[in-house]
């Protein structure tokens, strides 16, 4: 059995680490052709889009919970 819990900060690291790391490749696989510009820029929106889903369950959890700061 594998373990799949991390926290949420945990979770908001790590995504926020493989946006970055998907700028960095993906212009590079767009340069080489090995992605297309509006793939690689769907795929980057797609993964701020998670960051921003966690960043709000945070920012939510910190107001119903104000003594966990």
């Amino acid at each position: 059995m594998t373990d799949n819990t991390a926290s949420l900060d945990e979770q908001i690291a790590e995504v926020a680490r493989e946006c970055a790391m998907r700028e960095g490749v993906y212009a590079k696989w767009v340069l080489s052709g090995r992605m297309t510009l509006a793939d690689s820029q769907t795929r980057i929106r797609r993964m701020r889009a998670a960051l921003a889903t966690l960043e709000r369950l945070r920012a939510a959890e910190r107001v119903a919970q104000p003594e966990l700061l």
